[in-house]
């Protein structure tokens, strides 16, 4: 045999290995699910710890979970959603919020994404023509929303506080400024870029305004308890748009039970395997 053929030989054979090496678990009926989670806080955390509890309670097969944080950052979901591409044994990418979903799906094309708690799909490019793309949004009624605001706490000011990086919740804030301005309501909204602005920006807001709304953020939602300890110094009322936020602060929620999420998106990729 020549050199050439050699290595002809060598590589055929090394790609041969590649491939069983990567898919030898499909011969034991193993299963990865990728789970790739926006930030910690407890709507993201009910929806990955009842998924995983639910699926495994539902699937006699064997399920290997890979769970990836991102921490709230872009770059950190990016880096996390570059690697998991290239492992070619997962079989579905399982994101929770929008920066984690953005992620994956400006990556993967192929295999099955199954997204969860992204407010606005229609915002990251989801449409129902994409074959390999389903979920579950956690959108409210911003018409329920204010008639709850607006009986608890009638002719009223109204403010709220937004992460300027989240898609979701400028989307969000954007609906609730039309929607108080159909109202006849005084609406105003801070933006923040992290955590470390939230005591001067909550601070300036409960100046202004007599009750606080928070819209669906992740940077809000994980620093619930600081706003919640602000807002409850200037005498202001927080009404939260996320049930799970409320044993952690705010007098009042309206929103997406995380909980039920997470179980119900585990019936859904079950019937997808």
């Amino acid at each position: 045999m020549t050199r050439r053929g050699f290595f002809l030989f060598l590589l055929i054979f090394l790609g041969f290995f590649s491939y069983w090496y990567h898919r030898r678990d499909k011969d034991k009926n193993v299963y990865k699910i990728a789970i790739i989670k926006t930030a910690s806080h407890p709507a993201l955390n009910a929806v990955v710890e009842n998924f995983i509890k639910e699926f495994q309670e539902k699937s006699d097969q064997k399920i290997i979970f890979i769970e990836k944080n991102a921490e709230g950052s872009i770059t950190t979901a990016d880096a996390i959603a570059q690697q998991l591409f290239h492992d070619r044994t997962i079989d579905l990418f399982f994101t929770v919020g929008t920066i984690a979903s953005q992620a994956i799906l400006s990556k993967e094309f192929t295999r099955p994404i199954f997204f969860t708690a992204v407010s606005y799909p229609g915002n990251l490019g989801i449409t129902a023509s994409q074959s390999s793309v389903c979920g579950i949004a956690d959108s409210i009624s911003l018409d329920f929303l204010f008639q709850s605001v607006s009986s608890l706490f009638p002719q009223k000011k109204i403010g709220s506080l937004y992460t300027a990086g989240e898609l979701n919740s400028i989307t969000m804030i954007e609906e609730m400024e039309q929607k108080a301005s159909q109202l006849h309501l005084f609406f105003t909204s801070l933006p923040i870029n992290n955590e470390t602005d939230i005591p001067l920006a909550l601070q300036a807001l409960c100046k202004k305004v007599d009750i606080i709304v928070l819209p669906i953020d992740n940077t809000i939602a994980t620093s619930i308890t600081l706003i919640s300890k602000i807002s409850e110094n200037y005498n202001i009322p927080l009404f939260l748009s996320d049930i799970s936020l409320l044993k952690h602060g705010g007098i009042a929620a309206t929103g997406t039970n995380y909980y039920k999420i997470g179980k119900k998106a585990a019936k859904l990729v079950y019937l997808i395997f």
